[in-house]
């Protein structure tokens, strides 16, 4: 389920929004509540999460003071998963690492966003913007 929200592109520099409608829906994939704005829209998780899976192996170990890190090797081509079709109105809020796969590989969803600049108030997460 998605949050209906009215947008106005009055301020828009760009020269297409994201969206032509004047009501937009946005659906949030990821695992947190998302916060933007000031006013706050607040749009919880939707309870589908979108993700990319890839085959990978231990390529090495950072060892520090405390401990080992592992370093790994992503290999080939990431599976997308739980990404739903582009839908006229909705625009779809999905982890950062799954979007910048998605340029990597050339895909171009201009429905597919992700939190950018994100910080904490309190004991919630905020993010100031989205990109895409």
């Amino acid at each position: 389920m998605g949050i209906p929200l009215t947008i106005t592109n009055s301020r828009c520099t760009r020269d297409e929004p994201i969206t032509s409608e004047p009501d937009v829906q946005f659906v949030n994939l990821t695992r947190e509540t998302i916060r933007l704005g000031n006013p706050a829209v607040v749009i919880p998780p939707s309870g589908k999460f979108a993700k990319v899976l890839f085959d990978r192996r231990i390529a090495d170990r950072i060892k520090t003071a405390r401990s080992v890190i592992p370093v790994f090797e992503i290999r080939g081509r990431g599976e997308i998963l739980d990404l739903p079709e582009p839908r006229r109105g909705v625009v779809y809020i999905v982890p950062a690492l799954l979007r910048n796969y998605l340029t990597s590989i050339g895909e171009t969803r201009v429905d597919v966003v992700s939190p950018w600049a994100q910080g904490m108030k309190g004991d919630q997460r905020w993010a100031s913007a989205l990109a895409r």
